[in-house]
Order: structure tokens, then sequence, then C-alpha cells
């Protein structure tokens, strides 16, 4: 049996019989089924682990009473873990309680800070004058009376007497003709040659280099690339100049000048 001394229970009408399965469950009647305290009045009992005998070693006793003392020493474990956590439970809860309690009165004292502090009034800027008015020849409150009286033919003269003359733009300037567009201009009209044909004029060449720097070469002798329609490497060690027959005098000319010898490995000129 369990042995409690808060439990004050009368057995005198109660009998323990070995022999059949023991019903535990009380009348409403009877007065050992009422409840011995009240919530308001005495705090819940913390269930304590009372040792129970352990009867399966002793002989005589019937199996149901055995797992029966079993199953009450597992519900026993089970409520006394539930009650553990209960206990956590309310701590936590009493804690946060006692922050929120802090929380607000930290928010009331801020608050009654806020108030009390003088808030500091904005003052707006005056709107910009623009124009005419920002000048510092305009009289005081010029808007107020270009809106409420308006000004004479004089008084406007005069306002703008001293004013500064507008700055006209400058004429764009003019780029002077080159010597090329000229050639070009005068070109256009000059007559048609009787022999109106294309040509390519060989020259001697020790190596191939890209034709960039060949065209260089001809603009550093005062040649027309312009005039040079096409330039290729026909053969090894000879580049040909694509010109109009018009132009093949002036271009022979301004080698001749240079001292440029033409090839004579094929036809210095053949026509196109």
């Amino acid at each position: 049996m369990v042995k409690n001394k808060n439990l004050n229970v009368s057995t005198s009408d109660f009998k323990l019989s070995l022999d059949k399965p023991v019903d535990f469950s009380f009348s409403q009647n009877d007065p050992a089924s009422k409840p011995f305290f009240t919530r308001e009045v005495n705090p819940p009992l913390a269930l304590c682990d009372t040792e129970i005998l352990d009867l399966s070693s002793q002989s005589g006793i019937p199996d149901w009473f055995i797992v029966y003392q079993k199953q009450q020493q597992d519900q026993t474990r089970f409520l006394n873990q539930r009650l553990n956590a209960l206990e956590e439970v309310m701590a936590e809860n009493k804690r946060l309680r006692t922050y929120l309690d802090l929380a607000h009165q930290r928010i009331a004292e801020l608050e009654a800070q806020v108030s009390t502090e003088a808030i500091p009034t904005l003052v707006l800027d005056a709107k910009a004058t623009q124009g005419t008015e920002a000048s510092k020849y305009a009289t005081q409150n010029a808007s107020l009376t270009s809106t409420s009286k308006p000004l004479s033919f004089a008084a406007v003269a005069t306002k703008g007497k001293d004013a500064p003359a507008p700055k006209s733009k400058a004429p764009a300037r003019r780029r002077k003709t080159t010597a090329r567009q000229m050639e070009a201009i005068h070109r256009r009209f000059v007559p048609v040659a009787a022999h109106h044909d294309y040509e390519y004029v060989y020259l001697p060449s020790r190596y191939r280099e890209p034709i960039s720097s060949l065209r260089s070469k001809l603009h550093k002798l005062k040649i027309n690339n312009a005039r040079v329609l096409d330039v290729h490497y026909p053969d090894r060690q000879v580049v040909a100049l694509l010109v109009h027959t018009e132009y093949t005098a002036d271009l022979l000319a301004t080698f001749a000048k240079a001292k440029v010898v033409l090839y004579n490995g094929l036809s210095s000129k053949r026509k196109v």
C-alpha cells in the first residue's frame, strides 16, 4: 500500500479481496470521494515519487494486481513530468510578464518626455524671386505692385534701361576649303578626256606590307589617295595602283619627282 501522511481517508469500511478484481471507483455520495482541498484555498499537491512495494516476487499475488501496480507507477511518472513542465511554463510566464511591465513603464516615461519637450516650429523659406524681380534694381514687393497696379510705358523703359544687352551668338566659324576639295571642284567642271579609262601602275616593292601602311607612304609623297582606287600585290615584290587615266600623268610626275622608278618586269602601265 502507498503511505502518505497528507491523506487521511477512513478505510474502516474498505475491504480488499485478492481473489477477484477490485473496483477502485468511489460513488459520489461517498465522503471519501470528495476532494479534501480546493484550488482557491490550498495549492495543488505535488506528486511525490513514493516507493511502491514490488509484489511481483511475492507468492500468491494475482497477475492483475501486478499489472495494476505497474500502470500506477507509469502514471505517476507521467504526471510528475507534466507537473514539472507546467511549473517551468509558469516560471517563464512570470518572467515575461515582468519584462512586459518594465517595457510599458519605459514607454510611458518616453511619451512623457516627448510631450514635455518643445517642438520646433518650421519656418518656410520665402519663394525665390526670378526674372527681372531678382535684379538689384528691382523695387521691393515688385510682384505685389505688378499685380495690383500696371506699370506705365515710361516705367518699363526706365526699368530696362540699364539691363545688359543679350549676348548674340558668335557666327559659326567656317572651315577653310582645302586643296583637295578645290581640286575635286575643279575636276567637276573639266570636260571628259577622249581616253576615259582606268589603268594599273606597277611599282617595285621589296616586301608586302599592309595596305594602310602603303597608303600612308603615298600620302607622304603628296599623292592623293582618293584618286588611287585600288592597291594590291599581283606578284612577288610588285605592287599595283589602280588610277584613272586622267590622273596617270600627275601620278607619274610625282613618282619621278620622288625618284621612284616604275617596275619593268610587267608592263609599267596596263589598262583595265
